[in-house]
């Protein structure tokens, strides 16, 4: 069997090609590893070859035997993560169970796994059957077999020390909900475990369970020309929508068949549009989501499958498929994004959100957990406003940096043709000489030079402090009507006018806190 090294664990190259007994052999004996959690989480993401062109249920059978053996090795975050996802969206009683069970191992209690444990009640309610873990594809009738139910309260038993919120909830299951004998025993067992169990701290054990996304892993230059056609038929390039704005963007397919992934995330999708204009971020954000299934989801699917749930399309809010199918490898590498195919038909996906800066990069990923919404308002605040701190830079330099290139230039200007043929010649640069005389160029100076103190006004305005203004104007009327009006140099009076607009310039450069300090020394 081959091995390829990561920086954390060996995981073996298993591939598309590879018998499921084969990989199920070798997860039977993984405690032989040395880092069996790290491996196993590796074997668990979507995106590993081995998933690629096999049925759903092979796939499931291949992940929910690998999720139930960690209840042996323990989870790291990744296996947390996947666990925890399939708790909130799995109606699989199979994939259930097993992500119950892995949670029973872990070594201490994590508040945040109660509430999925406590959903998955409701999932897998009207689907719970009997499954095992003691071998993999095994024969009826089952030896040593459990149920999705059953190892959901089992598991809640061990997190009691941190799961007194959920009583309330299981004690309304129990009073409303029939279940079988074993199940109800398990259940009553739960609750008084709860109740009986000295409840720990909040913050004891109150471990991170995002997931840090490593993007860009291929250039960014092979994005911007990807050809996209929205849900109107209408063609364009990548860079065309996504730079320029923030971004949401989510991935889906209409051929999803579990509700609690594509058709729910394009339903909060158009929920989240409700929020940004209720956060005045109408027309500064933009939304988007890309289909999975571009061969199959022409632009008529995609735009009634987002008008069903709500979804509002505009200029600034679009679903998309990838034009040329090929290039749907480049996309999922460059999200980092986990899902697999049998065919062109997916066979399993992660929940997945970005958010896009106005380069079109993934900054900030949401991953298959379902997100909190303000959450996801407050990145694009930040989006926003780091949008507008560039504006405002660009602004500073117009105020700052054009008020002390823009003086010196007017100054020595050279009044006539003349005196320009003969600056042209003192700096001895070879053929500069010849360069005709524009007389334009004075009045585009003198012109930006306005529009300069134009922006001292507006920041005079807004800070009610007018001296950096005044000394401007003063400097600027100086240096316009003894340069370029009157064509003199009476006393160097130009010079005097250049140095007035470079220190109002300089002035209103301070910090309102900063100018008082000076003030008051």
């Amino acid at each position: 069997m081959k091995f390829w090294a990561s920086k954390r664990a060996e995981a073996p190259d298993f591939q598309s090609t590879t018998s499921e007994f084969e990989i199920a052999n070798f997860v039977d004996q993984a405690e032989s590893l040395k880092n069996p959690a790290e491996v196993l989480a590796i074997l668990l993401d979507e995106k590993h070859t081995m998933y690629k062109d096999r049925g759903s249920n092979q796939v499931i059978r291949l992940q929910g035997y690998i999720l139930a053996s960690l209840h042996k090795h323990g989870l790291n975050s990744k296996s947390l993560l996947i666990a925890l996802e399939t708790l909130e969206n799995s109606r699989s009683a199979y994939l259930v169970a097993a992500a119950a069970k892995a949670l029973n191992g872990m070594e201490k209690p994590n508040p945040h796994a109660v509430a999925y444990l406590v959903s998955a009640i409701e999932n897998v309610y009207y689907n719970d059957d009997r499954v095992t873990f003691e071998k993999y594809a095994p024969q009826w009738p089952l030896e040593n077999s459990t149920t999705a139910l059953n190892e959901i309260f089992l598991s809640l038993q061990k997190l009691a020390p941190v799961a007194e919120n959920s009583i309330t909830k299981l004690e309304s299951w129990l009073t409303s909900k029939s279940f079988n004998a074993k199940n109800e025993q398990e259940l009553v067992k739960t609750i008084e475990a709860i109740r009986n169990t000295k409840q720990l701290a909040d913050d004891c054990c109150d471990d991170d369970i995002s997931e840090n996304k490593s993007f860009l892993r291929i250039s960014r230059k092979n994005l911007l020309n990807l050809k996209l056609q929205d849900q109107d038929g209408d063609e364009m390039v990548y860079q065309e929508f996504f730079t320029g704005k923030p971004t949401v963007l989510v991935f889906f397919y209409t051929r999803c068949t579990n509700h609690n992934k594509c058709s729910l995330t394009v339903s909060r999708l158009a929920q989240l549009q409700k929020m940004i204009k209720e956060n005045g971020l109408e027309g500064k954000v933009n939304t988007a989501a890309f289909t999975y299934d571009p061969s199959h989801d022409s632009p008529n699917k995609i735009r009634l499958y987002g008008l069903q749930r709500h979804v509002e399309f505009s200029p600034n809010d679009k679903f998309f498929k990838i034009v040329e199918e090929e290039k749907m490898s480049m996309v999922f590498s460059y999200f980092d994004s986990s899902v697999n195919f049998i065919g062109s038909l997916v066979n399993k996906h992660q929940l997945e959100l970005y958010i896009l800066d106005p380069k079109g990069r993934p900054v900030k990923s949401f991953v298959r957990l379902r997100w909190d919404s303000e959450v996801v308002m407050n990145e694009l605040r930040n989006q926003v406003s780091k949008k507008r701190k560039v504006l405002s830079s660009f602004r500073r330099f117009l105020s700052g940096g054009l008020s002390i290139i823009l003086p010196i230039l007017i100054a020595f200007f050279p009044k006539c043709p003349f005196c320009w043929a003969g600056y042209m010649t003192m700096f001895g640069i070879s053929g500069i000489s010849t360069i005709p005389y524009s007389p334009w160029i004075l009045p585009v100076l003198c012109g930006l030079l306005l529009l300069n103190l134009w922006i001292l006004w507006r920041r005079a305005v807004r800070r009610k402090y007018w001296l950096p203004f005044i000394i401007s104007v003063v400097g600027a009327l100086v240096l316009i009507v003894f340069g370029p009006i009157l064509r003199m140099d009476f006393l160097n009076l130009t010079l005097v006018g250049m140095v007035l607009v470079m220190a109002g310039s300089l002035l209103n450069s301070f910090p309102i806190r900063r100018r008082k300090q000076l003030r008051f020394s």
